[in-house]
């Protein structure tokens, strides 16, 4: 979210009139609101999946994983590995 607010005043501070920077950062607030990173209801049945989603968007990756146990992150590298 800090990265995501720092975008945000960027955009708020480009040198255009104010409305349409109002405008745009109205469009981006929306379709960041869609990203995984920004909002996600994980159920445990849907655990790994969501990991592995958010990991594609580009919202984590791997080093996030080190607080989780050591199933959790054996797990992920084994797919991470088929991947390659």
């Amino acid at each position: 979210m800090a990265k995501l607010n720092k975008e945000y005043t960027a955009l708020l501070s480009e040198n255009n009139n104010p409305s349409t920077n109002f405008w745009k950062l109205k469009k981006r607030i929306r379709q960041d609101a869609k990203s995984p990173g920004v909002a996600i209801d994980i159920r445990r049945s849907d655990f790994f999946v969501e990991i592995l989603s958010l990991m594609n968007a580009g919202v984590i990756n791997r080093e996030d994983l080190a607080d989780f146990s050591k199933e959790v992150t054996n797990w992920i590298d084994q797919i991470l590995e088929w991947n390659d």
